[in-house]
């Protein structure tokens, strides 16, 4: 081969392994839409479809909520995607053994933190929470607000459809095999409040439950409407939900045994033919990957005793990277 071929071979494999080294670095890349800003060190493509899946859930929701399609949020839902357990305890250090996403709503920001490619359904569940905080007319009782996540999170999204209404495997052991909370405890209590084990297990199962009642039938929907209501100018719960289905209570759980187990228990499908998102995808600076989680971490809050180790420690990572913002 002669010299200036061996040149250009030698020359061809360097950009190759170049362009391998920066693909390997996986630096942070942030994706900004019309709701949601997510930071991801995972690729580009898997970063935008999760974007895109983000926006139709959103669309899905407001279109059946009766909520305008084109409405601004209030501010973008900033989500860090991190690639595993080592990336949540950088943001909280006490985050519980089995966590794969947290919804952290601080003084200093609201932002979720999720494991990339693990059950989606948890930041599916945060985020319903905060679509209802964001756009709910009143306060809504305890079992609603749970039902509700509990509800829209387990949503199959493809790409040109949405599944709503699916069933959580956990949640419906706890149907089939545990005991059931009194609807009593459920309609006057949040979940923090509720004190016995067993009971604890079935509130978010019951309150799904519930709601999928509720959500299956036109009629039963008024119901549901009309009960809101009346628990936010005050009635008792329990009589409201009485007044409301015509129901006493132990009719109520009847009803509720017979709907878990006929086939009416089924989901509803939702044809996805919104537009496309506008997504923006950008790589951060280098020391995204060093201080990012880190500023997180921050925002939460650090105890007075890890102050200091903290302060050092940025300290030391920052002066690697000079006067980068």
């Amino acid at each position: 081969m002669k010299r200036s071929g061996l040149v250009a071979v030698l020359a061809a494999a360097l950009a190759t392994l170049s362009l391998t080294a920066t693909a390997a670095r996986a630096d942070w890349l942030k994706a900004e839409s019309e709701r949601f800003i997510v930071y991801s060190e995972g690729s580009e493509r898997s970063l935008r479809d999760y974007v895109q899946k983000l926006e139709t859930f959103d669309r899905v929701m407001r279109y059946r909520s009766g909520l305008p399609m084109d409405q601004a949020p209030l501010r973008k839902l900033p989500i860090y995607l991190v690639g595993s357990r080592s990336g949540m305890l950088r943001v909280n250090p006490a985050t519980p053994q089995n966590v794969v996403g947290t919804y952290f709503p601080t003084s200093e920001d609201i932002f979720a933190v999720a494991i990339r490619g693990e059950n989606d359904e948890i930041l599916l569940h945060e985020y319903v929470h905060h679509f209802m905080l964001e756009s709910a007319p009143a306060a809504y009782p305890g079992w609603f607000v749970e039902g509700f996540a509990e509800y829209y999170m387990t949503a199959e999204i493809e790409a040109d459809e949405v599944q709503l209404g699916g069933y959580s495997e956990n949640r419906a052991y706890w149907l089939v095999n545990g005991t059931w909370l009194p609807l009593e405890v459920l309609l006057r209590s949040r979940p923090g409040e509720v004190r016995r084990s067993s009971y604890r297990e079935t509130y978010y199962p019951v309150a799904w439950l519930l709601t999928h009642w509720f959500f299956s039938d036109p009629d039963r929907l008024r119901q549901l409407s009309a009960y809101l209501m009346a628990v936010s100018d005050g009635e008792d719960p329990v009589e409201a939900m009485e007044s409301a289905t015509g129901l006493s209570l132990a009719q109520l759980r009847s009803e509720l045994r017979q709907y878990l187990m006929s086939r009416r228990l089924m989901g509803r499908v939702i044809k996805s033919d919104f537009p496309a998102a506008d997504i923006v995808v950008t790589r951060l600076p280098r020391s995204a990957n060093d201080l990012l989680l880190i500023n997180q971490r921050l925002k939460i809050g650090v105890k007075d005793e890890d102050r200091a180790a903290l302060g050092q420690e940025v300290a030391r990572i920052a002066a690697r990277h000079g006067d980068a913002p």
